[in-house]
């Protein structure tokens, strides 16, 4: 949600912020709502700009129904494999909700529920004229777009900014390996073919010089951490960028790095870590999130979730610091508290 990552915890133009996470811990959901809040956003107070989300891994025929399901809040199942008919008739109203939609936290304390046909209607507007997905997955149906890396990705912002006449004022790109790969692979670089810690660490600078600085736009890159540097790490511990010797190197030139760590197997809870903040420290820079792959949303995990005490998922205040031994953040310093999150 809006509440997890805003530009109240210092999303400034021309910053490159990292989004770090382990193979399958939310790192595309949490990128997908992010980039659609944004839109969201700029839909309400400054209309002609854009945000922009570029697939490298994943195409428009895997990517489209999250970033639907995220504008929308809509089970992401809802729209696959159906026709224009039977996805509208399958559709809930407000007088016929599912049960998940009584969950939702766009529904908490609502005097009035929507349902999904009035959800649906609603983003129309503002996904459609704010929200661009850019397939870079380099299939044949994009004709092996996502090779140039990011000289292409300048070429194909700029002819998105002319011809719809709008600003670029957010673009995610998921994720940072495949644009490097396909980068040197098409260039037969093979000194870096087995060291791609070089490019990645001047990745982020490149993004800064030719995109985020001259267009005024904020950038999110996402990158896999390395399952085997992290594995050993319990999922109620934070992550940093120091934990893994790659994102070291991809960390040195952002401006900030957000570290998402595998969520837990029995709540799907994770932690969420801002492991590096030149600008506007938030007061906790760390904390809880839940990533819901069903109905894409990431939500802040408050007092009104209970770990399970069945499977021993009983949080001390001292357990959720970081695990590197990184000296930006001090851990809470009271052990032997239950933790309510």
């Amino acid at each position: 949600s809006s509440d997890v990552c805003s530009s109240d915890l210092g999303f400034r133009p021309g910053d490159v912020i990292g989004l770090l996470g382990p193979y399958s811990g939310g790192k595309t959901t949490m990128l997908s709502v992010v980039a659609v809040r944004m839109a969201q956003r700029f839909a309400a107070s400054d209309p002609d700009t854009l945000s922009v989300y570029i697939g490298y891994e994943d195409g428009a025929q895997k990517i489209n129904f999250s970033l639907y399901s995220a504008a929308a809040h809509i089970e992401r199942e809802a729209f696959i494999g159906k026709t224009t008919e039977t996805f509208w008739g399958g559709l809930s109203t407000s007088n016929t909700l599912k049960a998940y939609e009584r969950e939702l936290a766009v529904n908490a304390n609502a005097e009035v529920m929507l349902g999904e046909r009035e959800r649906w209607s609603a983003v129309q507007s503002w996904f459609n004229n704010n929200f661009v997905f850019l397939d870079f997955s380099s299939n044949p149906d994009t004709g092996g777009r996502g090779n140039g890396g990011v000289d292409e990705i300048v070429a194909t912002l700029t002819n998105l900014s002319e011809r719809t006449g709008k600003k670029i004022g957010f673009l995610a790109i998921d994720y940072a390996g495949p644009l490097i790969n396909r980068f040197l692979a098409q260039s037969a670089n093979t000194k870096y073919q087995e060291q791609i810690w070089r490019p990645l660490q001047m990745l982020p600078d490149e993004l800064k010089t030719k995109i985020s600085a001259p267009m005024g736009c904020t950038i999110f890159l996402a990158h896999q951490l390395a399952q085997n540097d992290i594995k050993h790490i319990p999922a109620y511990r934070h992550v940093s960028h120091a934990d893994a010797q790659g994102s070291k190197a991809f960390a040195e030139n952002l401006h900030a790095c957000m570290c998402l760590n595998k969520p837990d197997p029995e709540c799907f809870v994770s932690t969420i870590y801002w492991s590096k903040i030149r600008f506007d420290r938030p007061a906790t820079p760390f904390g809880l999130v839940k990533i819901d792959d069903r109905v894409v949303d990431v939500r802040a995990v408050d007092d009104e979730y209970y770990i399970n005490e069945l499977a021993k998922k009983i949080m001390l205040k001292g357990e959720m610091g970081p695990a590197s031994h990184s000296n930006e953040v001090v851990s809470p310093t009271a052990v032997g508290t239950r933790r309510r999150v």
